[in-house]
């Protein structure tokens, strides 16, 4: 159970399907329930799982002024009647991915991190064990609230799996007990997939052509932005430029499809600003419909290049063997243990920088792209066997 996941962000989506692969590979008669905020048929034919509603408002229009869903003064909470029954029968419950990171100030009964201290009060009165993994931490633990959330994490969590070093240490210097901490890999790492030309016939037969694609996924950490445009005509210039000098089809390819909290969620709206903003003798392909899992990863495996502030869309392509340029975020401690962990920290990129500087290291990067990839080849090979290993940890 975990807020970040069933969002449509397919880097959340990761961590979860890898949790779910290694769970069933372990022990192929385990029965897992995901309790999320959009439980789908969908979902539960793609992942093999049951799916129930968690504590959230689909909508957040419609928790405005509210407390968590079950938790106001309606009558009838479903939601919780089905929690009950999930808890009633199962044995552990397992929380993953970023529930520590404050994108939003948590309170009483509202935001990320309390939806997580929610989930294990009701686990502690149905006797669960609760695990954690995938946990990642990006900055110091401050607030009054939070201190306490780790505090009680610390003890009634049996163990936790973090993506790196530097979550750990994060999570030590906020009192967090480290001898429950172990660091893995980041369980994107892990996921098992195919290559099926039939899916990229299916979604963007152009790809399977040949000719040279620079793939592109952008974000914007729109809690705190300021200067939209200027973001958007910024990378406009850069991607016009790289695309001339490669000589490729820019191809736009989403790693966020929700639009439910914030419209600037969806990397679909980040993508069209900045092609209206591109040269006009561009060539781009933007994918708009929404995809899967497979589908991304599917589809990033036909580009050449990869830029990207996205951190799990960086590694989708580091799984297919492609590297590229991931520009930094506000959130320090997200990306640089990535890009440290594979052993290519020039990949790294400050978008702060000037966009010539910019534009001069991409294009360093772009003709260095086989070294690169050679270079990290067996880091990822690492990195993934950790991720498929992580299950064993919690034995």
């Amino acid at each position: 159970g975990s807020s970040t996941f069933t969002v449509k962000n397919l880097g959340d989506e990761a961590m979860l399907l890898n949790m779910i692969q290694c769970l069933k590979k372990q022990s192929p008669k385990t029965k897992i329930t995901l309790l999320c905020r959009h439980p789908s048929k969908k979902i539960e034919k793609l992942y093999g799982i049951k799916s129930v509603k968690n504590f959230e408002f689909d909508r957040k229009k419609d928790s405005v002024g509210k407390f968590f869903l079950g938790f106001n003064s309606q009558k009838k909470a479903k939601n919780l009647y089905q929690i009950k029954r999930e808890f009633e029968g199962a044995d552990a419950i397992f929380l993953g991915g970023n529930i520590l990171m404050e994108i939003r100030e948590n309170s009483f009964l509202r935001g990320v991190a309390s939806h997580t201290i929610l989930l294990v009060q009701f686990a502690r009165l149905f006797g669960l064990k609760v695990y954690m993994f995938g946990i990642n931490v990006v900055t110091d633990i401050k607030s009054k609230l939070m201190m306490d959330y780790v505090n009680f994490l610390s003890n009634l969590t049996e163990k936790v799996l973090v993506r790196e070093k530097s979550a750990k240490d994060y999570l030590v210097k906020a009192n967090f007990n480290p001898k429950k901490i172990h660091i893995g890999s980041d369980p994107a790492f892990g996921i098992s997939f195919k290559h099926d030309d039939n899916i990229v016939k299916k979604i963007c037969p152009k790809l399977l052509k040949k000719k040279k694609f620079i793939g592109v996924c952008i974000r914007t950490e729109y809690w705190k932005f300021k200067n939209i445009k200027e973001f958007y005509l910024k990378h406009a210039k850069i991607l016009s430029f790289i695309a001339g000098y490669t000589q490729s089809t820019l191809v736009f390819i989403p790693n966020c499809f929700y639009n439910e909290s914030h419209p600037l969620q969806d990397d679909r709206v980040i993508h069209r600003q900045i092609i209206k903003r591109l040269n006009s003798d561009v060539d781009y392909i933007l994918l708009n419909k929404e995809q899967n899992i497979f589908e991304n990863l599917n589809l990033i495996s036909k580009v050449d290049f990869h830029i990207t502030n996205r951190r799990h869309s960086f590694i989708f392509a580091a799984l297919n063997n492609i590297t590229g340029a991931i520009y930094d975020i506000k959130f320090k401690g997200h990306l640089k243990p990535l890009v440290k962990e594979l052993n290519i920290e020039e990949c790294l990129i400050n978008f702060d920088a000037d966009t010539n500087s910019i534009i001069k290291k991409i294009k360093f990067l772009y003709d260095n792209k086989t070294k690169i990839v050679h270079k990290t080849k067996k880091k990822i090979k690492i990195l993934t066997k950790n991720a498929r290993d992580n299950i064993n940890y919690f034995k």
